[in-house]
This record gives C-alpha cells, sequence and structure tokens, in this order.
C-alpha cells in the first residue's frame, strides 16, 4: 500500500542573525557582566549572610532586652541591601542597549528580599517599642513569625 504524500510546508522565515558586536561593544559587554558579577559575589553575599545571622538571632535580641541594637543592625542589613540593588538596578538603566544583560538583572529575587527585609524590620521596630510584658507566651511568635519565615525563604 503506497504513502500518502504529505505537502511539503514552506520554510518559515528565518530570523536574522543577530548584528556581530564591536571589538569595543564586545568590550563594553564584558565590563558590564563583570561589574554585575562583582556585585554579586562581593556585594550581595555578606549583606545577605548578615540578614540570615540577624533573623536568626532576632529572637535573642528580645528575650536579652536588647531590641534597639537588634533593630539597628537590621536597619544597616536593609541598607545595605538596598545600596546592591541600586547598583545592579544602575548597571540595568545604564545599558539599555543590552537587552540581554538587563533581562538576567530583572529584580525579581532581589525585590522579594527587599521586602520580606523591610517587612522583618518593622515588625521588630513595632515589637521593641510597645513591649508586652503580660502578652502569652506565644503572642512575639505569632507576630514576627510569619515575616521571619518570609525573610528566611527570601535569603536561601
Amino acid at each position: 500500500m503506497p504513502m500518502p504524500c504529505r505537502k511539503r510546508q514552506p520554510d518559515l522565515p528565518r530570523k536574522p542573525a543577530p548584528r556581530q558586536l564591536s571589538p569595543y561593544e564586545a568590550e563594553q559587554k564584558a565590563r558590564l557582566i563583570d561589574r554585575a558579577l562583582h556585585i554579586l559575589r562581593s556585594d550581595f553575599p555578606p549583606a545577605i549572610n548578615r540578614a540570615r545571622s540577624l533573623e536568626s538571632q532576632g529572637w535573642n535580641a528580645f528575650a536579652y532586652r536588647n531590641q534597639s541594637a537588634c533593630v539597628d543592625d537590621l536597619k544597616e542589613c536593609r541598607d545595605s541591601l538596598a545600596s546592591c540593588t541600586g547598583a545592579m538596578a544602575e548597571l540595568r538603566r545604564g545599558t539599555p542597549e543590552y537587552g540581554d544583560i538587563a533581562a538576567a538583572l530583572q529584580p525579581t529575587d532581589i525585590a522579594i528580599l527587599d521586602s520580606a527585609m523591610g517587612n522583618f524590620l518593622v515588625t521588630n521596630q513595632y515589637l521593641s517599642v510597645y513591649p508586652k510584658e503580660d502578652a502569652p507566651g506565644d503572642a512575639f511568635e505569632n507576630l514576627i513569625g510569619p515575616k521571619r519565615l518570609a525573610l528566611r525563604s527570601a535569603i536561601r
């Protein structure tokens, strides 16, 4: 039994090959990548490690009545993270001609981390200003717990 003949589908128009970068443009793009990698490798890790430490030690700050120092440390950490985030945003804005690099530097995870750190800080500030001596033992954990978990998942 002969095979039915299939019609050949026309070739789809091919996308033109991307324009070849000049040596100058290639050097500029390499420098941009180097700056982004420096921020990601050198600037973010200390801030993220500090956030991890503060997240895990936050309970002790309240247990030993050292909330104001903890809040100050959280503010410093938040500012450090914001500085890193700002540097990444500046790289994205400064080189719109390299859309592939700008897309790779999109702040999705960074925005989640920034939001989680801010919420954790605000909750700690609230709890340090309005301590309730007669509050039930689980009241602290009910207030700080969700913020702490959000920060913990953002810094992993």
